[in-house]
């Protein structure tokens, strides 16, 4: 990876990282949805999985970036 690449990959780290810190100092920014989950041989649900969301007005976060940012904080 080119360092300007690098350098540009770690800025956006550290800007949605600030967002994420800013938004969850307020309550309702992060939703939670509930996802049913279902036995493939049988199509019968086993159980819920919780995805939490963050909708960010003009911009779509990164998922594997935002996945990283939260699981390291």
């Amino acid at each position: 990876m080119q360092r300007h690449e690098r350098d540009q990959t770690l800025a956006k780290r550290k800007g949605l990282e600030l967002d994420l810190r800013e938004e969850l100092q307020t309550p309702g920014q992060i939703r939670v949805h509930y996802q049913s989950l279902y036995a493939a041989d049988t199509n019968s649900m086993t159980g819920v999985e919780a995805l939490a969301r963050w909708p960010r007005p003009g911009a779509l976060a990164d998922r594997d970036l935002a996945v990283n940012v939260s699981d390291c904080n």
